[in-house]
């Protein structure tokens, strides 16, 4: 689905803002590529952002973010204990939603194993256990975060991972392979 881009101005702060990005990665070394390249790379990533405000911009219900770059420490699952980042929790009506953003196709991420389960045997288990820490725990946002603050106690802990909602964002090529779009999964506990 082709979505309109945001509007001008908010295309050339992207880009500005993008350029800006690129020049500090390659004097800090981090971007280690050739002058001539620097500007695709900073071209794909605007590309990525507009795509993404475009699909955010297009969303029917009403959510806020409480937080970026979240961090989680003390998810037991069994023997097992998790610590992370989510990238995104909204308060929307139902509860908390956790948002993690993939570059690619989403293709992988809608196939099940032989069971017909998405997590079974410890496949695709990250947005069930940010669910997890949303619901249990008071994550706190990074100060590195996009302006982003923790969720307060309310909005961050919710009685049980199933109240929380969670989705990947896919920022892929679209269909004419010249702009990026943005391809939503949502996880579906009662798929697993």
């Amino acid at each position: 689905m082709a979505l309109a881009p945001p509007d001008p101005d908010a295309a050339a702060r992207v880009e500005a803002v993008t350029g800006r990005h690129v020049a500090e990665w390659a004097a800090s070394g981090e971007l280690d590529l050739p002058e001539a390249l620097l500007g695709r790379v900073r071209d794909e990533v605007a590309s990525a952002v507009l795509a993404t405000l475009a699909f955010e911009r297009s969303r029917t219900e009403r959510y806020r973010t409480d937080g970026v770059e979240v961090a989680f420490d003390g998810v037991a699952l069994g023997p097992f204990r998790f610590r992370g980042r989510i990238d995104r929790v909204d308060a929307v009506a139902g509860g908390p939603r956790v948002v993690d953003y993939k570059l690619g196709p989403a293709e992988p991420y809608g196939k099940t194993n032989r069971g017909r389960h998405r997590i079974a045997g410890g496949e695709r288990l990250q947005l069930p256990i940010y669910a997890l820490a949303a619901a249990t725990e008071e994550p706190t946002a990074s100060p590195g975060g996009a302006g982003g603050e923790a969720p307060s106690p309310a909005n961050a802990a919710a009685p049980a991972a199933a109240g929380v909602s969670s989705e990947y964002l896919f920022v892929t090529r679209g269909e004419d392979d010249e702009r990026h779009a943005v391809v939503p999964r949502a996880f579906d506990a009662e798929e697993t």
